[in-house]
């Protein structure tokens, strides 16, 4: 991209002129109520800063800053233009009904097993996906079968991706046919927040733990973004994003649109060859609402989201050729939420949601379905969730219920119908309690904050004539604490239980050659996690957890070349998860480090001849660490990821003969922001598997070698 002459004089001009006007000169941020908020976090694209005890910071650092957003643990975040900042000088945030962040406060930790994942315009266009984003920025693992536009899902804690929650805007969004959730079906650049709670929050528990992707937040002022990636795959991504405020009101609004042939060259057996049949086109829109006013605010929001792509067929040593499938995806979700204070220490939290998915399959050869040649499945769910938060001086209470209705429709399910149209359907209902108290004198502590919570749930399903329950209860307990002249370091204990009731998929086909009763998977975990922060710009956290699985189902084959999922197997699932971030030179330089080890085996002994007992299980290495690092210096920026993932194995005995290999993966990112006029740009060169490593994800799912991608923005952000 050419930049004129007088394209930097402008800048150079503009730049100068915005440093004269902001140097010394400082803002105020003020309550709802005029009143100055102490220790709030301003934060820029590369410069941070905290208020002072009247509320005041300095506008100096943040000279090539567009917009600067506000976060405070008892206030909304907010975003605010800096050119609104440099006319009005005084920044109003509303208040907060619920505590979500980590509060790094000695005498009053909220959450300690939880990872926040920074989504700003510049780390969005560093990555292709929101999957990408999510696995370098957590301890969560991503199981990917293919390249961009490709099922992306979840793997947490060796757990399987339908023992992890996803929550989007506070409503579960799990499908009900595998239990688990596509990470490629939603637009990165539409996601505000996203956050992993390592086993559950709210009433909402798994194994696996709690994804919240967050989207429609209130901007703080009226914005635009217009960006576009391209790459040499003929893969093209264009996205828009505006948010326009007028009072207490505001409007957002999300557009993205990616299509690729994802024809990629890829090495098997020693071989180059093609992947056909891999291309996608995906578009994705959604439109938020929030108003806020005295007692909380209210958030309407919906999006829907389009997916058809090929099927590449089974990649093996006597099978390269495509399968020729089709399959094609629609989604629709609108969601409800409103937070209120009902009086000063009481905030209900509510939400109501609609969710619609149809899928669609196609199979002109039979490669997938041995008597028909489409596949149809829709469904349609609504949930309502409801949560009070009660804070009774130093005693926390939560409270709350979640209800939901699903029905799916199935054409052609059976392989003995040819045309048979078959419906199944969900009732689902949980109360949840948990409450914690805070003790700031105890020998040994400077805090200690015990809690307990525990959820009863009903299950019921009705598949085709065929009915089935499940009643199960789940709880966690634990404590927070600070130890003595450590003020820096936090420590956190807990006791779950949790409960994994069978998917559609699961209770349809267990059914089919038997009356067999699927049981729900129980697990059982331990978590013992360190939090140490010794000086503002560097934090650091480590877990250990042991997780004992019973009952866990598995798919197993009969004499029909069919599988049939039973509950055959236990297990455990040992680990450490390490993560540290750094910052240094005023954030011109930061580093951040994330360890996973997990050591997950099969515990269920079959008998003599068993050669799967005590072994790790398929696709799940045991150690994986990404490194990264990232230079800002003046309008430019550098960043450099490292991800080393360990072998696998893809036969339950641990064959060597069939092994996944060690790979190491190295993406690199530059990128340089400018200003033309008012209005802000700017350019990324990624190159991803920079050293044109050849690996596989998943068996007989090659990922694409080396690639660029051209990231473009351009607006008001």
């Amino acid at each position: 991209m050419l930049i004129s002459k007088k394209h930097i004089v402008a800048q150079f001009i503009f730049l100068l002129a915005l440093s004269i006007s902001a140097e010394g000169q400082t803002a105020q941020v003020l309550s709802a109520q005029g009143k100055p908020v102490a220790a709030a976090v301003v934060s820029g694209e590369k410069y941070s800063a905290t208020t002072n005890q009247y509320g005041k910071f300095s506008l100096a650092p943040f000279l090539n800053d567009d917009s600067l957003k506000f976060s405070h643990v008892a206030f909304v975040p907010k975003k605010v233009a800096l050119t609104q900042i440099l006319k009005s000088k005084k920044i109003i945030l509303y208040p907060k009904i619920f505590k979500t962040g980590t509060v790094r406060v000695s005498t009053d930790k909220e959450e300690l097993d939880k990872e926040q994942m920074t989504i700003s315009p510049a780390e969005k266009a560093k990555f292709n996906n929101l999957a990408e984003l999510i696995e370098k920025k957590s301890t969560i693992r991503i199981k990917s079968y293919g390249g961009e536009g490709s099922l992306k899902t979840v793997s947490a804690r060796g757990m399987s991706s339908d023992n992890t929650l996803v929550l989007f805007n506070e409503t579960k969004v799990n499908d009900l046919r595998s239990g688990s959730f596509d990470f490629s079906l939603i637009g990165i650049n539409s996601i505000d927040e996203a956050e992993y709670y390592k086993n559950g929050v709210d009433g909402f528990s798994a194994a696996g733990g709690v994804v919240k992707l967050i989207s429609g937040t209130a901007p703080g002022s009226n914005s635009f973004l217009i960006g576009s990636k391209i790459n040499e795959l003929l893969g093209q991504t264009f996205y828009f994003k505006s948010g326009l405020v007028k009072g207490k009101n505001s409007l957002s609004l999300s557009l993205e649109r990616s299509y690729s042939r994802n024809n990629y060259s890829y090495n098997y057996d020693g071989k180059i060859r093609e992947r056909e049949n891999a291309d996608y086109s995906r578009f994705f829109a959604s439109a938020s609402f929030n108003k806020f006013f005295k007692k909380g605010f209210i958030k309407l929001y919906s999006h829907f989201s389009t997916m058809n792509n090929g099927l590449p067929g089974f990649v093996a040593s006597n099978n390269y050729n495509s399968s020729h499938a089709r399959s094609s995806s629609k989604n629709f979700l609108t969601v409800g939420n409103l937070f209120y204070r009902l009086l000063p220490k009481i905030g209900l939290k509510s939400s109501i949601s609609f969710n619609r998915q149809s899928f669609v399959i196609t199979d002109p050869l039979n490669e997938l379905y041995i008597f028909r040649t489409e596949d149809k499945s829709s469904i349609n769910e609504l949930q309502f969730n409801n949560s009070l938060s009660i804070k009774l001086r130093s005693i926390h209470i939560k409270a709350g219920a979640h209800l939901l209705y699903g029905k799916m429709s199935m054409l052609n399910p059976d392989i003995n119908s040819a045309t048979e149209k078959n419906y199944a359907n969900r009732s689902f209902g949980s109360l949840f309690v948990s409450a914690s108290k805070l003790i700031s004198t105890m020998p040994f502590f400077k805090s200690f904050k015990p809690y307990a919570g525990g959820s009863y749930s009903i299950s019921k399903e009705n598949y085709i004539k065929d009915k089935t329950s499940y009643g199960y209860f789940s709880f966690k307990s634990g404590f927070i604490a600070v130890p003595e002249y450590t003020e820096n370091l936090s420590l956190e204990f807990y006791y779950a239980d949790n409960y994994r009731e069978p998917n559609f998929t699961e209770i349809y086909y267990s059914r089919m050659f038997s009356e067999t009763r699927l049981k729900g998977e129980k697990y059982k975990t331990i978590n013992l996690t360190f939090d140490y922060s010794p000086a503002p710009n560097i934090s650091g956290s480590l877990s250990l957890y042991r997780i004992n699985g019973k009952d866990k189902i598995v798919w197993l084959p009969t004499r029909l070349a069919l599988q049939i999922p039973r509950n055959f197997r236990s297990i455990k699932s040992e680990g450490i998860e390490l993560s540290s971030n750094v910052r240094l030179l005023n954030n011109k330089l930061m580093f951040n480090l994330i360890y996973v080890y997990n050591s997950t085996i099969n515990t269920y002994y079959a008998g003599e001849g068993d050669k799967a007992y005590n072994k790790q299980l398929v696709y799940t290495p045991k150690n994986r660490l990404s490194f990264g690092a990232t230079i800002n210096i003046a309008e430019y920026s550098t960043s450099l990821d490292v991800v080393y993932t360990d072998k696998s194995y893809f036969t339950s005995d641990n064959n060597p003969r069939f092994t996944l290999d060690s790979y190491v993966l190295t993406d690199l990112s530059i990128s340089r922001s400018l200003l033309i006029g008012q209005y802000k740009s700017r350019v990324t060169l990624n190159v991803y598997n920079l050293f044109n490593t050849d690996y596989f994800v998943i068996q007989s799912y090659p990922m694409p070698r080396r690639s660029f991608v051209l990231d473009i923005q351009f607006g008001v952000f």
